[in-house]
């Protein structure tokens, strides 16, 4: 019975590592495709399979390759629908032109009786000039195109700008917008217009939806508990919130809730844009629903630092290399 021990014991040592081997041949697959779909959900539709996955000759192989295939299929719909757009906006905008160059020509020979008629005229042309105005910036954004150089940019100064004329125009509805910041804010290697029409984007819907006789507040901070400080600004308003499951939505584009209900609505596009133009500086935007009421929506942007700290960086002296 001593002599078979060892025995038994290798026979147990090899088996263990048998099933050890054979778990790792069935896990080690699913993980990598899990690992896609993971990068698929948070819109990296150019994500595949490894081929070490994919070229293997069982049933986890065929399962890579037909999720491969699928996204591939959603990667063409979703272009072919920004192609669409993009091509359809591009072609409307010279008609479009060309009725307010009418417009303006009947008008001079039209008679008083007819003024609310043109009124009215100007307010819908006015409306799809700013669509299909709309539509252009967010297919640029979209394909990661910058609409200007990329350079320093005071985001406070640009947020502070950004905040003055939302609360000019809010206060046409009783509403008004605050800004609260300690330091200005740089950001490095950033597009000024992208950067703009995000915060015009993000801090107008908030005035839309925030109730009458309410402040929209705009917080700027540098955030220091990551390795890397990063500029955090959050919009917060008192309007009506948003439902959990559709936080996530909302930066879609033409997204609405409840287009039945009545109140403020919009064609769907300015978070849109405004979540393209953060992922196209490498930064993160959501949504969160505050406890009393009201929608809060928070971004987070790399490359940031504070003015004052940065021009002392810069005016220090470089150190001699014989030292």
């Amino acid at each position: 019975m001593g002599e078979g021990l060892p025995y038994t014991i290798s026979l147990i040592l090899l088996v263990t590592l048998l099933c050890f081997a054979l778990a790792y041949y069935i896990a080690s697959p699913i993980h990598s495709i899990q690992s896609t779909a993971r990068r698929v959900a948070q819109g990296d539709l150019k994500a595949r399979v490894p081929p070490s996955v994919s070229g293997r000759f069982d049933e986890l192989a065929a399962l890579a390759k037909d999720f491969d295939s699928m996204v591939g299929r959603l990667d063409l719909l979703i272009q072919t629908q920004r192609n669409l757009l993009n091509s359809v906006s591009h072609e409307l905008r010279s008609p479009l032109a060309r009725i307010n160059l009418s417009l303006e020509i009947l008008k001079k020979h039209s008679v008083p009786e007819s003024d609310d008629t043109f009124q009215r005229l100007d307010r819908d042309v006015a409306r799809i000039d700013l669509l299909m105005g709309q539509l252009l910036t967010l297919s640029r954004l979209e394909s990661g195109l910058s609409s200007a150089s990329r350079e320093e940019v005071n985001f406070a100064q640009l947020l502070e700008e950004t905040a003055a004329d939302s609360n000019f125009e809010a206060q046409a509805g009783d509403k008004s917008v605050t800004l609260y910041m300690k330091n200005s804010v740089i950001l490095g290697n950033a597009d000024s217009h992208a950067l703009r029409s995000a915060c015009e984007n993000v801090i107008r819907n908030a005035v839309r939806f925030t109730q009458p006789g309410t402040d929209v507040e705009v917080v700027l901070e540098i955030n220091r508990t990551t390795s890397e400080p990063l500029a955090f600004l959050s919009v917060r308003d008192h309007g009506p919130g948003v439902p959990e499951d559709s936080l996530q939505a909302i930066f879609q584009p033409f997204f609405r809730i409840n287009e039945d209900a009545e109140g403020p609505r919009g064609n769907g596009l300015g978070l849109a844009i405004a979540a393209e133009a953060i992922r196209l500086h490498g930064g993160k935007i959501w949504a969160e629903n505050l406890v009393s009421t009201g929608l809060e929506i928070k971004i987070q942007l790399p490359k940031a630092y504070e003015a004052a700290v940065h021009a002392y960086e810069l005016s220090k002296p470089e150190r001699s290399s014989t030292l």
